[in-house]
C-alpha cells in the first residue's frame, strides 16, 4: 500500500514531466507501427501504399503523354 501511494504521489508531483513523456512514447510507437500497418493492409487487399499510388499516377501520366503524342500532326 505504501509503494502504491508513493508511486501516485510521484506521478502527481511530476505530472509535468510524466505526461509529455507518455505522449512521446506513444508517438514513437505509432511511427514505428506505420510501415507494418501499410504492409498488412496492402497484403490484405486494403488501401494501396503511397508508392503504389505514385506509380499508378506516373503510369497514367505516361499513357496520357503517349496518347497526346499520337494526336499531334
Amino acid at each position: 500500500m505504501v509503494l502504491t501511494d508513493l508511486g501516485w504521489r510521484t506521478i502527481a508531483t511530476n505530472y509535468g514531466r510524466i505526461i509529455p513523456a507518455i505522449f512521446v512514447l506513444a508517438q514513437i510507437r505509432l511511427t514505428r507501427d506505420e510501415p507494418q500497418w501499410a504492409a498488412s493492409t496492402e497484403r490484405d487487399g486494403g488501401r494501396p501504399n503511397d508508392r503504389q499510388e505514385h506509380a499508378q499516377i506516373e503510369g497514367g501520366k505516361g499513357k496520357l503523354h503517349a496518347q497526346h503524342d499520337l494526336l499531334e500532326p
